[in-house]
């Protein structure tokens, strides 16, 4: 896929095209466009369509070779990780998954789904000793070795130091700012100017 050859790009396309169920005026259509841009990279060209057209040749492929078995229900778990670019964290215990995830990562993270459940237990665990089950502000606890504390650090950051104090936002207009409060004011006069109110 990352040949730059427009013959090779040209047929990608054309490939995923009929793959998708297009008609020969639509797969002409998509190959105009292509051509109206100067030829692009299919990943660049459509992205989404590049992620599952790489997803199929790497399940045929990997049929093909042995790499993945040909269970009846591998068609299907493909299909889920069609869904893989809109995740931030993909979990499963099926190692069809997990063998076919390095076609399927991007800027995302695959947990196997009993190191997930194993620490959803220490959690529950942990909960029904006492221990403490609050997180900081939307993290959840942190537990070393954690998988939760893991991919929540890489995907919505660090959490805060808890002993650092924590300013408390406004919940109203009348807690803004003076400045702010002016400002609003002079936005919503212009907007009631311009609805004739």
């Amino acid at each position: 896929m990352e040949n730059p050859g427009a013959d090779v790009q040209r047929k990608l396309i054309s490939e995923c095209a009929v793959f998708v169920g297009l008609n020969e005026d639509g797969q002409k259509a998509v190959l105009r466009r292509w051509e109206g841009l100067h030829r692009p990279k299919f990943r660049d060209f459509a992205p989404y369509a590049a992620y599952v057209a790489r997803l199929n040749l790497t399940f045929a492929i990997g049929v093909s070779t042995g790499v993945v078995t040909t269970r009846s229900t591998n068609a299907i778990d493909l299909e889920y990780l069609f869904y893989a670019p809109f995740t931030m964290v993909f979990t499963s215990a099926d190692r069809f998954h997990e063998t076919m995830w390095p076609a399927a990562s991007g800027r995302n993270t695959f947990v196997h789904g009993a190191e997930l459940k194993a620490d959803l237990r220490e959690r529950y665990r942990r909960q029904m000793e006492g221990q403490k089950v609050r997180g900081v502000g939307i993290h959840p606890p942190r537990i070393d070795d954690s998988v939760i504390t893991k991919v929540f650090d890489i995907h919505m950051g660090a959490e805060e130091p808890v002993d650092r104090p924590r300013e408390r936002s406004p919940r109203t207009v009348d807690e803004l700012e003076p400045e702010i409060q002016e400002r609003l004011k002079k936005v919503w006069e212009e907007i009631d100017k311009r609805k004739g109110g």
